[in-house]
């Protein structure tokens, strides 16, 4: 039971924790690279501001539709690649019927996954929408 709490609360504060450390790491190093004046007063009077678009990233990134890091890399970077080389080896006509058996199943692996991410991410977003979406009604012949 004391395991979960723990784990719990590291969940809620590493994102402060975090922060602290950004924006205090950033008020230190603001005598650095701007000259006294104005500008610095400036810099100094941003830094909670600063954190605030710290926190809002780390809660964005922790809650794109529960996916991580590693899927939205994979999804945007890897997967296109590997797709297309699938592709070629499908519709290679000199493959055997084995070879293009597996690279269907390994590219319809990939689409099932990028539609798995694709879902989530359509879901967090359609979270913040004002309204649901409808289809458009279609008129009958009696209407204009």
């Amino acid at each position: 039971m004391g395991a979960s709490k723990l784990k719990t609360a590291g969940k809620t504060g590493l994102p402060f924790i975090l922060a602290s450390v950004l924006c205090g790491y950033a008020n230190d190093q603001i005598t650095n690279f701007i000259p006294p004046g104005d500008v610095q007063d400036w810099a100094y009077r941003s830094i909670p501001f600063f954190s605030l678009c710290i926190l809002f990233l780390i809660k964005v990134l922790r809650d794109v539709g529960g996916l991580t890091i590693s899927q939205i890399v994979f999804s945007k970077f890897a997967a296109n690649p590997r797709k297309k080389a699938l592709r070629k080896i499908i519709d290679d006509t000199y493959a055997s019927i084995e070879v293009r058996d597996i690279a269907k199943k390994e590219y319809d692996e990939i689409v099932c996954a990028e539609i798995i991410n694709s879902s989530a991410l359509f879901e967090y977003i359609s979270a913040f929408s004002p309204k649901k979406i409808t289809p458009p009604k279609i008129p009958t012949q009696g209407q204009d």
